[in-house]
């Protein structure tokens, strides 16, 4: 197009400089436009190039008063549209994603500033019919413009926001939901690592060089949760097998695990979308989108949910329960025969063995009693007595450990209390290790707790002089701690006080003796 005189040509040249630009997709060097507000306010762009080609075919309207002022405005809100699509036309789609809101808001904003501008044109137009109705139909058309995100890309937005913000860190649930929402918004399957991986290392790109703190605590953020993200799924769900029984573990089925979590669902429940959550995980991502004031969606398919509904899927929780179970038999199986050949299996397999009794007692509590019955603390126990010195105090501490999860209910108390593992417990508190006295403070915690026990505590040599020299040390608060709640645990026994008082600990005595006790005074030998 030639070039115009006077101030209403310059601004007409201008408006085309932009437009050509604009439509041409030469703005910032990107190419074509990766996201839709963009392509729409490009297609309101081909449209007003037609309008600006049949104005400058009529220069006997650039006088007019009106088009002058419309075309100043034009320029002004063109060069500035063209500056906003230029700050992210080459950059990468998350870095969009990022900043995806106030860039529709910036185009939604030159566009009903361009209606306006568009409208004053009406009646200079009055001659030109045709040009007229294109102008009117264009303003009208961008009074109103469809450039909003869309509901993916502003819950992407969001949680990204939120990343920005120093705020706490997300639980492992709502960074699964928010990564599989960044993958629908950007098109790509949540399950297609390479391509996701590939993306985030175009923002890093990005960012390179000058950003913001937000960008880069959202940078940091999307890394850690990619890397999470893409781990292997724990299939076994704490009950992997030693390497000696590997062939033996009976793997699970794929919709045994949350999509959320990647682990094997204890409490497995149905949304409205068909899709079955962990029924803790899902709460976790619904309490997020409230907190965020948004509907509540489901992470695999989008959907925004009517109902937050949550069915128990009962056949599958049962057939989870039954692979469980199986798994914790090939467990125990194994447990029992490498632990009664302790002194010739390699501590590697103990330790295997002794990790796997912690989390099937503790992440499997109605299994507990099949590891207490099948004999396993009577073999912990000999272990403690017979390899000892040369376990080392880490396994040491990790065959407490294992004792410490089964002693739970009055049933193993009684067990465990017949293969004596309250004086394994004290003789424990002898060594090195911090880690294995505090896991023996424990099981003499849990012990005390039953009245039962607590004279069985008292009565065993040197038990109270130990506890009694660990309260109060402050290099090991811990320790002192836990020795504490154990003695007065034993505080409450009255036969008890005698002893204590003998060990160095009088206040209970003190205490018994303000409060004229008969029965005491006459007990003791003064």
């Amino acid at each position: 197009m030639t070039s115009h005189g006077g101030a209403a040509g310059a601004a007409l040249d201008s408006i085309t400089r932009s437009l050509t630009e604009i439509c041409s997709g030469d703005v910032g060097g990107g190419g074509e436009y990766r996201w839709e507000p963009p392509r729409r306010f490009t297609d309101f762009a081909r449209r007003l190039e037609a309008v600006v080609h049949r104005l400058a075919r009529a220069p006997e309207l650039l006088s007019s008063p009106a088009v002058r002022t419309a075309l100043g405005g034009l320029a002004a809100d063109l060069d500035a549209a063209r500056t906003t699509l230029s700050s992210y036309r080459s950059r990468s789609p998350i870095y969009v994603l990022i900043h995806c809101v106030p860039l529709s808001d910036a185009l939604r904003g030159r566009a009903t500033s361009i209606a306006a501008w568009l409208a004053l044109l009406d009646a200079p137009f009055a001659t030109l019919p045709d040009l007229k109705k294109r102008a009117a139909d264009l303003s009208r058309d961008m009074d109103q413009p469809d450039l909003k995100v869309t509901e993916t890309e502003e819950r992407v937005y969001a949680s990204l926001q939120r990343e920005a913000a120093e705020a706490p860190q997300s639980s492992k649930a709502v960074q699964s939901a928010t990564v599989m929402d960044l993958a629908r918004a950007l098109g790509i399957d949540p399950a297609d690592h390479e391509k996701l991986q590939e993306q985030i290392k175009l923002l890093r790109a990005d960012l390179s060089g000058l950003s913001s703190m937000a960008e880069r605590r959202i940078l940091i953020s999307l890394e850690k949760m990619f890397k999470d993200w893409s781990k292997e799924p724990c299939i076994a769900d704490g009950l992997v097998a030693a390497n000696f029984e590997e062939e033996a573990h009976i793997p699970p089925f794929k919709n045994f695990l949350c999509p959320l979590t990647k682990e094997v669902m204890k409490d497995p429940v149905v949304l409205e979308s068909s899709q079955t959550y962990e029924r803790a995980a899902i709460r976790h991502w619904f309490d997020r989108c409230v907190e965020d004031g948004r509907d509540p969606t489901c992470p695999v398919t989008g959907q925004v949910l009517q109902s937050l509904e949550l069915r128990s899927n009962i056949g599958l929780a049962g057939a989870i329960e039954e692979w469980v179970n199986r798994n914790v038999e090939v467990q125990i199986k194994s447990a029992l025969k490498y632990l009664g050949e302790a002194s010739s299996c390699p501590l590697q397999c103990i330790e295997m063995v002794l990790d796997n009794v912690y989390r099937i007692s503790e992440e499997h509590p109605s299994c507990r009693y099949r590891v207490r019955n099948a004999g396993i603390v009577a073999l912990v126990v000999k272990l403690l007595n017979d390899q000892s010195s040369r376990m080392g105090s880490e396994l040491r501490g990790k065959a407490l450990m294992a004792l410490q999860s089964i002693v739970k209910d009055s049933e193993s108390k009684i067990i465990m209390l017949e293969q004596g593992t309250i004086r394994v417990a004290i003789r424990s508190l002898t060594g090195w290790s911090e880690i294995e006295k505090e896991y023996a403070l424990k099981i003499l915690l849990e012990f005390s707790g039953d009245v039962n026990c607590c004279t069985k505590i008292a009565l065993e040599k040197g038990a109270l002089v130990l506890l009694a020299s660990m309260v109060g040390n402050p290099d090991y608060p811990t320790l002192s701690n836990l020795a504490e709640e154990v003695l007065k645990n034993l505080e409450e026994v009255e036969d008890n006080v005698q002893h204590l008082a003998m060990a160095g600990r009088f206040q209970p005595l003190i205490t018994r003796l303000c409060n004229d006790c008969p029965r005491l005074i006459i007990s003791w030998n003064f």
